[in-house]
Parts: C-alpha cells; sequence; structure tokens
C-alpha cells in the first residue's frame, strides 16, 4: 500500500492521538525553527498543522507552506490552521521532490517525517530540503529517540515484519550518519526524555 494510502487511513486518529504526545517536542522544534527569525517557513509532512500553528504564534509574520503527501492529513491542517486563525499555504506534495524553487525558504521543519522513509531515501528528503533552504537558513528535524537497546530492538523488529496498519512505520534512526555529503552541519542537537525520548536536530546550510 502506497504511503500517501496509509496515511490518510490514519490521518483521522494521528490528527487526535499524535500532537497530545508530541506536544513538548512540537513546541521545541517550533522554537527552534523560530529562533533563527525566518520570514519563510516551510514544514514537509505538514500532517495535523500543529507545528505550524506553533511557528504562528511565535514568528506570526512569516510566510508558512505545508506540504504532506496525503490529502487526507492536509484536510486535518486546514481544520487545526482555521481553528487557531493561522494563514499557511497547504500543498500536496512528495518530500522528496518539493514541488518549491531553490533557496525559497529560510526555515524548513520536518517533525517524525524522516522516520518513516526507506533508508535510501532519507539522504534524498535531507537534499531536497537543502535545496529550497536559503542561505543562513536552518533546517529542524524531531525524530524519535529510544535510548533503551531491548525496545529500540523491539520496535526495530516491529518495523522489519508487522503489516504498516500495525504502526511499524516509525521507527528510531539516528539521522547524523546520513548528514555527511548533504552540505548541512548540526548547530543543536536536543533530546528530549519527556516526550517519548524525542530528539530535536538543528541543522544550518554550509555555504562555500
Amino acid at each position: 500500500m502506497r504511503m500517501s494510502k496509509v496515511d490518510d487511513l490514519l490521518a483521522p486518529v494521528y490528527g487526535r492521538v499524535i500532537p497530545g504526545l508530541y506536544s513538548l517536542a512540537t513546541s521545541r522544534a517550533a522554537q527552534r525553527l523560530s529562533a533563527g527569525a525566518p520570514k519563510t517557513v516551510l514544514e514537509v509532512g505538514v500532517g495535523p498543522g500543529h507545528i505550524l500553528a506553533a511557528v504562528a504564534k511565535k514568528n506570526p509574520m512569516a510566510q508558512k507552506i505545508g506540504v504532506d503527501i496525503s490529502r487526507a492529513m492536509l484536510k486535518q491542517s486546514r481544520r487545526t490552521l482555521s481553528k487557531t486563525g493561522v494563514d499557511a499555504h497547504l500543498v500536496c506534495a512528495d518530500g522528496v521532490r518539493l514541488p518549491f524553487k531553490d533557496g525559497m525558504f529560510e526555515g524548513v521543519v520536518a517533525s517524525f517525517l524522516l522516520d518513516l522513509f526507506q533508508e535510501e531515501k532519507i539522504p534524498d528528503a535531507l537534499r531536497e530540503m537543502l535545496r529550497v533552504l536559503a542561505p543562513g537558513g536552518r533546517i529542524v528535524v524531531a525524530s524519535l529517540q529510544v535510548s533503551n537497546p531491548f525496545v529500540k530492538h523491539a520496535m526495530m523488529f516491529a518495523y522489519r515484519v508487522l503489516p504498516t496498519l500495525l504502526g511499524s512505520r516509525i521507527r528510531p534512526i539516528d539521522f547524523r550518519q546520513f548528514l555527511e555529503g548533504t552540505g548541512l552541519r548540526v548547530l543543536r542537537d536536543e533530546e528530549i526524555p519527556e516526550a517519548a525520548g524525542t530528539r530535536v536536530l538543528t541543522l544550518v546550510k554550509v555555504v562555500g
């Protein structure tokens, strides 16, 4: 089953359950992104729209765009943003083929998205985020981290063998191993134990 179709099925549940579990990580990712005071913001894998809503509170003057491969997720985003009075443009698009010009955004954020990609696609997604990032801009990536080796092993086993709809698509992964050759360097690396071991990486574009 294609990722977009699975996300369409999961969107109603995701929009209600996941933000409650990761509200702290969402707030922290928005804080890290807004620290650079970007005038243009892109969220890749916008999901239910909570990060764009949080960015709007911290940086209300920024132009905000969200993309998702799932139309059902975009529908969730529109509801969230409408309720919070946030003006944002939403686009149905794949994270490895962003329909935007080079250097168009001063800030790019992806929360619990790259954890879903096949490993060989992760560098492609990072390079695509880098392509649309303006010089001096920053990328913020929130990902799932598990310090307990037994829990991590169990999650990786579930990811490999369980059907997608049983929740096995997401798994803990260290994105540092995929940064070589992408033109990105780590500005800040923070783990949030209170948010189920979430890790928030702030990346900047290497110029020259």
